[in-house]
């Protein structure tokens, strides 16, 4: 095989995996799932865009807020119980309970939010 092949070889395979990642994304009709958080004297994040069923809680290093399972819409609203003030870096993770850690994902970025 030649170079030239192996490199459009690898380059089609590469674009299959990624093709076949985007379409089968979580959440309703591919949109990919997107929370908004919240502070105040705990942390709220409203999910939206996961898949129907999965489990989700807000984490952070001493978070670990309670898991609420997500409607037929998509949504979840989640809480991290009680905080001390001050600022928290906190995530969504989520995850199919009965399939257990091989579907855990984090959704969206690490964000810092202020409680008071």
């Amino acid at each position: 095989m030649t170079r030239r092949h192996w490199l459009a070889l690898c380059a089609g395979s590469v674009a299959g995996v990624v093709a076949i990642g985007v379409s089968a994304g979580p959440g309703a009709a591919g949109a990919l799932p997107a929370v908004t958080y919240r502070g105040g004297a705990t942390i709220t994040a409203h999910l939206q865009g996961e898949r129907p069923g999965y489990s989700c809680q807000i984490a952070a290093h001493d978070i670990d807020g309670p898991w609420r399972t997500v409607d037929s819409a998509g949504t979840a609203d989640l809480d991290s119980g009680a905080l001390p003030p001050g600022r928290h870096r906190v995530r969504v993770i989520c995850e199919d309970r009965a399939r257990g850690d091989v579907t855990t994902h984090v959704v969206g970025a690490a964000t810092e939010v202020t409680t008071g």
